[in-house]
């Protein structure tokens, strides 16, 4: 299994992906990883347009996820339901 998860970071870096989650998406899942991105970002010396940018279009997908995804699972609290699913953030040249 190392060998396997060894071998998954070597290619999320050949593949420039700075950010993988894949579950159940609830509210609190998506400001921690919103928050989490943000950060990340300015660390890296991002401009404000990529940020933006990036942080918007995570929002949309993730809110897509939360409420269209055809996987789901039941959330004992409130007695609904997430959806499931995986989220990737990558950077090109």
């Amino acid at each position: 299994m190392l060998t396997d998860l060894y071998e998954l970071y070597r290619q999320m870096l050949r593949e420039k992906i700075v950010f993988c989650f894949s579950g159940p998406v609830s509210q609190h899942v998506v400001e921690g990883i919103g928050a989490t991105l943000k950060l990340k970002m300015e660390i890296e010396e991002q401009d404000i347009n990529t940020i933006q940018r990036v942080f918007s279009i995570f929002v949309e997908q993730m809110q897509n996820l939360m409420n269209y995804s055809a996987e789901r699972i039941s959330q004992d609290k409130d007695g609904g339901d997430l959806g499931i699913g995986i989220f990737v953030v990558g950077f090109k040249d």
